[in-house]
């Protein structure tokens, strides 16, 4: 009578679906767990951050009408703000180390 029971439980389609839902609920709990506490979740936040942050172009712009003294004055601004991250002194050894930029 009881290997009658066991056979009844492993045909019983409602138990093996039921068994099916646990399972994937435990694994889909431990991928979630794994993703809050990895590094990828915060490099994905830091991204989002940054991306968030952003220059004010009405220093760039001209106003007025566009002539070629202003587009002359507009690109040296531009060249001027991007030269301006090539240079070494503006970034020391220290934050430039794998550590320092999370990788």
């Amino acid at each position: 009578m009881d290997n009658e029971e066991q056979k009844l439980l492993r045909n019983n389609p409602v138990f093996i679906i039921s068994i099916s839902i646990v399972i994937a609920g435990i694994m889909t709990a431990v991928s979630v767990l794994l993703y809050l506490r990895s590094d990828t979740r915060k490099t994905i936040e830091q991204i989002r951050q940054n991306n968030q942050t952003s220059i004010s172009n009405e220093d760039i712009l001209p106003s007025g009408k566009i002539t070629s003294e202003s587009l002359t004055a507009v690109e040296k601004n531009i060249s001027e703000k991007i030269h301006a991250y090539d240079d070494d002194a503006d970034f020391s050894p220290d934050s430039l180390t794998d550590a320092a930029l999370g990788l």
